[in-house]
């Protein structure tokens, strides 16, 4: 999950909607800016946030997971410090192919591995998804990535979100002002880091005008 802001202190949340099926907003605390999860004494505390909406895309499909998104709003406005700090939306024609995403999670460590209890970051190349697409091939499945879908991986493996971090966020660093921007939201994959086995994930840029119609209410 990311904090993600339109302008200062707005208060929304983006993850994947998987997570919030059949759970009432009333049921929902959000923290923000944690890190170590065993440590109550970090330099910078986390804040809490009552949900007060869950606006899930209206297209989510379970099945293939297309259109897996999801924006949270909270009771209250958040305030920006060095441990939470918004987000950009990408541009609609953001080619991000071939530059190194960071993706952050307190995930397993490795397939059916522990859970850390230190927020974890693995950097991972953004490719194509006729590449993805042929890479699962190449490890035995068929899979149809659509364009709504980003991919990040190696051909070798060795780097990748697991279970535990679906809804987490993938953010590349902008060339003309070195902001992040949220390049994707963890969505699906097969294994854990294995050859020819590419993270899949929402793809922001293709929903910039939804979430962007959600923001306004």
């Amino acid at each position: 999950m990311v904090f993600t802001s339109m302008k200062k202190s707005d208060a929304s949340f983006v993850s994947f909607i998987n997570k919030f099926v059949g759970v009432p907003p009333s049921e929902l605390l959000v923290r923000l800016g944690e890190h170590d999860l065993a440590n109550d004494n970090e330099p910078y505390g986390f804040a809490e946030r009552r949900v007060q909406i869950i606006a899930s895309h209206p297209h989510f499909d379970p099945a293939t997971f297309e259109y897996d998104l999801a924006l949270l709003r909270f009771y209250e406005p958040v305030t920006f410090k060095p441990n939470i700090l918004p987000v950009c939306v990408p541009d609609d024609d953001d080619d991000f192919v071939g530059k190194t995403a960071y993706v952050t999670g307190w995930g397993r460590l490795y397939d059916d591995g522990p859970l850390p209890s230190v927020l974890q970051e693995v950097r991972v190349p953004v490719i194509n998804n006729s590449l993805c697409e042929l890479m699962y091939q190449e490890a035995g499945y068929n899979e149809h990535i659509p364009n709504i879908f980003i991919c990040a991986g190696r051909k070798k493996g060795g780097a990748d979100s697991c279970e535990g971090d679906s809804g987490g966020p993938m953010v590349l660093q902008r060339e003309r002002d070195n902001r992040f921007v949220l390049g994707g939201v963890i969505s699906w994959g097969i294994g854990c880091a294995e050859p020819n086995q590419p993270g899949v994930y929402t793809r922001i840029s293709e929903f910039r005008e939804w979430i962007n119609q959600i923001l306004q209410f």
